[in-house]
């Protein structure tokens, strides 16, 4: 029991009264430990007064920030209030709470107390991320629940030798509003790249045209037809299989005719004509063959007859 501020009135003899202030030592026969009632005497100049005390305990409760029941316990005036475990609030989507204290100092017992837990909020940063389909980060960018998405600029995947790519979308929709974390993966459709293969005469006639994707086997036209006069003898480079645009050009080889000097296909008299006038005046009249047909190792009339009689008796005289 605590007397401060406890008055005691005395009345004299004579009727006349004082009041005076209760000190400890006035006071006897109280065990606030003793639950019940307690005969309490009051003694000042010899003279006692005497009345009963109701000895009860009192309720502590904590409490939660919602009214929830965290511990109630009775105590006695003056008791240790044993104070619980932190409290913890469940987060939920926008924040979690950090225990702040309670609302006033938690004292020992003087009577009922209601003790209230409060919580400071702090927001739940969510991460929002795009990637690319091979895992590199686009975008990072960290949200509050409810925060509208930036949705970044459409990636560019570069072409291979196989595909040229197109950004068809995200995996997955995305959220216009954030709602936890997320990963959005960029995906693309592919479409073939076309090359052209051309096989073609030294001219840039065209044997052969064909449109291919990368590997693909690249078939040569079989047969190709020739000038008269000229064979075949493959094309400029080695065929391999598609790996881009290419062409291929026809390499001709031009039969020699020996005694066909006007290059005509023929040996004729024209030609014998020929060789006179290269003998005769060789820088006007050149010729592009071996008419040495002597072998003496010189371009003279004797190589003249030998044409001739060539000409006359080719298997007698064969050049």
């Amino acid at each position: 029991m605590d007397i401060t501020g406890g008055k005691i009135l005395i009345t004299y003899s004579d009727g006349s009264t004082e009041v005076i202030d209760m000190t400890a030592e006035m006071v006897s026969g109280f065990d606030n430990a003793v639950i019940g009632a307690n005969t309490v005497t009051v003694t000042y100049e010899g003279q006692t007064a005497t009345f009963e005390v109701q000895i009860v305990k009192a309720k502590v409760t904590f409490l939660m920030d919602d009214g929830t029941i965290i511990s109630e316990k009775e105590y006695l005036f003056g008791d240790t209030v044993e104070i619980p475990e932190v409290p913890q609030k469940p987060a939920d989507n926008t924040y979690r709470y950090e225990f702040a204290g309670w609302d006033q100092e938690v004292q020992n017992c003087t009577g009922n107390a209601i003790y209230k837990a409060t919580f400071t909020p702090v927001y739940i940063d969510y991460t929002v991320e795009f990637q690319d389909e091979d895992g590199k980060v686009i975008s990072q960018q960290t949200y509050h629940w409810g925060d509208a998405i930036t949705i970044p600029d459409a990636p560019a995947k570069l072409a291979d030798n196989t595909y040229t790519y197109t950004f068809a979308g995200w995996d997955k929709e995305v959220a216009t509003n954030c709602g936890g974390n997320a990963t959005y993966m960029a995906t693309y459709k592919s479409a073939y790249i076309e090359y052209t293969v051309t096989f073609q005469y030294e001219d840039g006639t065209v044997i052969k045209q064909e449109t291919l994707h990368y590997g693909d086997a690249v078939v040569a036209p079989e047969n190709p037809a020739v000038p008269d006069g000229y064979a075949f003898l493959g094309w400029d480079k080695e065929i391999t299989v598609c790996q881009g645009d290419a062409t291929y050009t026809l390499v001709l080889e031009k039969h020699v005719i020996p005694g066909d000097l006007d290059n005509n296909g023929l040996v004729n008299s024209d030609d014998v004509i020929q060789l006179l006038l290269h003998i005769s005046l060789p820088d006007m009249f050149p010729i592009t063959s071996n008419a040495d047909y002597t072998k003496d190792g010189a371009v003279t009339s004797d190589d003249v007859v030998q044409l001739l009689l060539h000409i006359s008796l080719p298997d007698m005289f064969p050049l």
